[in-house]
């Protein structure tokens, strides 16, 4: 939970400073370059979640919590 706050925090820092200026200024880009640079930051956001975000349902949390403490991949639970 903390680390995927952090990385999401730390993506929105980087992101939202340089789109906000995309989209004030007419001379420095327009509101389609930061619709395309959002959309980027999702597909990004979905990729990375399909691979390391694993499936929870019908996992008990002590099976989780094992797998976790094992240090085992994601994708294995």
């Amino acid at each position: 939970g903390i680390v995927a706050f952090t990385f999401f925090k730390l993506v929105k820092g980087l992101t939202l400073p340089g789109t906000s200026i995309i989209l004030k200024g007419e001379d420095l880009g327009n509101p389609a370059g930061a619709f395309y640079l959002y959309a980027l930051v999702g597909i990004l956001s979905i990729v990375w979640g399909y691979f390391y975000i694993p499936e929870t349902k019908n996992v008990t949390l002590e099976k989780i919590e094992e797998h976790w403490r094992e240090g085992k991949a994601p994708r294995k639970l």
